[in-house]
C-alpha cells in the first residue's frame, strides 16, 4: 500500500496519457484501460487495474469495477481516474480530453507532493542546526572557561537556567518537527 501511495499519481498520469491516445486513434475505453494497464505493468496501480478488468470480465461494468478500485484503496489520485472512467465511460461517451487533463492533473499534485516533502526535509533540518547551536555555543564556553562559564555551570541560577534553556529548546525542535511532518500528511 505504502508503494502504491508514492507511485500512484505518476503511474496513473502515463495510464491516462495512454488512455487518452487510444481513445484518440478511435477505440472504446474498456480497450483503452487495457493498453494503460499493459504500459504500466509491473507497478501497483497496474495490479489493481489487473484486479478490476478481472471483474469487468466477471460481468461487472467498467465503471462501478474502478468504483470499486477506488474503495479499496481511497487514494485522491484513484478517484480521480475514477471520475474520468464515470465521465467518459457514462452517456457523455470516451474523449481523449478528459484523459489528458486527468494526466495533466495527476501530475501537478505529484510535483506539489515533492516539492512539499523537500520542503520538509529542510524543515527537519533546520530543526536540528536550530536545536543545535544554542549547545554548541555553551560547549565552546565551557572549554573557554571564564566567569560567564563559572556562573552558568558553578551556581545554582546557572544550572537553572541550563535546565531552562534545555526544555525550551526540546519543546522547540519537537514543534518544529511536528509541523514538518504535518506539511507531508
Amino acid at each position: 500500500r505504502r508503494r502504491l501511495t508514492s507511485t500512484a499519481g505518476d503511474d496513473l498520469a502515463l495510464a491516462s496519457e495512454a488512455i487518452a491516445r487510444t481513445l484518440a486513434s478511435g477505440l472504446t475505453l474498456l480497450q483503452a484501460v487495457r493498453s494503460a494497464t499493459e504500459a504500466i505493468v509491473g507497478t501497483p496501480v497496474a495490479a489493481r487495474l489487473d484486479r478490476t478488468l478481472a471483474e469487468v470480465d466477471g460481468g461487472l461494468s467498467l465503471v462501478r469495477a474502478v468504483e470499486r478500485m477506488t474503495e479499496r484503496d481511497p487514494l485522491p489520485e484513484l478517484r480521480l481516474f475514477s471520475s474520468a472512467v464515470a465521465v467518459t465511460g457514462g452517456d457523455l461517451g470516451a474523449r481523449a480530453a478528459v484523459f489528458d487533463r486527468a494526466a495533466v492533473t495527476l501530475r501537478s499534485r505529484t510535483a506539489a507532493r515533492a516539492e512539499a516533502t523537500a520542503q520538509a526535509a529542510q524543515a527537519r533540518a533546520s530543526a536540528f542546526v536550530v536545536g543545535a547551536l544554542p549547545w554548541l555555543a555553551v560547549a565552546a564556553l565551557a572549554v573557554q572557561g571564564g566567569e560567564v562559564a563559572q556562573v552558568l555551570f558553578a551556581t545554582s541560577l546557572g544550572r537553572c537556567c541550563l535546565g531552562a534553556a534545555l526544555t525550551a529548546e526540546l519543546l522547540g525542535v519537537r514543534w518544529m518537527l511536528s509541523l514538518a511532518r504535518s506539511a507531508t500528511r
